[in-house]
């Protein structure tokens, strides 16, 4: 298998919302690569006990995406 580029993987447009007990990640369907997707690096870990939090990804449709970043709504 191919080697992954750190920078590759982590490097992608999205919107990281944190509270005290939750992390989401929020991505535009136009971010899944088929590679990482493969190797399930965008799995949700869920409970993640050095962070004390849950993680989670969420994948939005391309225009709904982009119409967030356009305005000050929040998810």
């Amino acid at each position: 298998e191919a080697e992954l580029d750190a920078a590759w993987v982590v490097r992608r447009d999205g919107i990281v919302s944190a509270t005290p007990t939750h992390v989401d990640v929020v991505l535009p369907i136009r971010a899944v690569a088929l590679p990482i997707r493969r190797w399930a690096l965008d799995a949700d870990p869920g409970w993640v006990p050095w962070l004390g939090r849950v993680v989670r990804f969420h994948y939005a449709e391309n225009d709904d995406f982009d119409a967030f970043l356009d305005t000050s709504a929040s998810w």
